[in-house]
């Protein structure tokens, strides 16, 4: 029997929005779980192109250096000190997001979980009642049948 059979068409629907509430929860999540590893990526480009041109100064230094050399570096150093903190925010930005939006998977899931525990509960009582109308018959069968026999009929 299919779950409609037992649990109506509102159950189903009730059921039914909550799935895809957790569905959309879970492309969320995996949407910012791939912006989160891009932005990772980017932050350890920033840092490695950071120590790549720390090195680059302190050659620069050890072979001498102009001013006008080494204020440039100065700058780009600081712009790329800036990057850095720009893409560390944006990466805790994004990790904060993935954790409301993994909340809110869960939050779903669990309202998913409790529908399937509510109906399945259902199902049980439904085919409780079914085996007990039978057991009801069968032993109302017998009775008639005991009862034919000990009155010596046989309608």
């Amino acid at each position: 029997m299919s779950d409609r059979d037992h649990k109506g068409p509102s159950w189903v629907l009730l059921k039914d929005l909550a799935q895809h509430d957790t569905d959309a929860s879970v492309k969320a999540m995996a949407a910012l779980l791939r912006r989160g590893q891009d932005a990772q990526a980017q932050l350890r480009l920033l840092i490695d192109y950071r120590t790549d041109y720390r090195l680059r100064l302190d050659n620069a230094a050890k072979n001498g250096i102009g001013g006008e050399t080494l204020r440039n570096f100065r700058v780009f150093l600081g712009n790329l000190e800036n990057a850095i903190d720009q893409q560390t925010n944006a990466v805790a930005q994004l990790q904060g997001q993935f954790a409301s939006a993994k909340a809110a998977w869960e939050k779903h899931k669990r309202r998913v979980d409790s529908y399937q525990v509510l109906g399945d509960r259902q199902v049980t009582a439904a085919r409780r009642a079914e085996e007990s109308r039978e057991q009801k018959q069968m032993d109302e069968m017998a009775t008639r049948s005991y009862l034919k026999r000990v009155m010596g009929g046989d309608d």
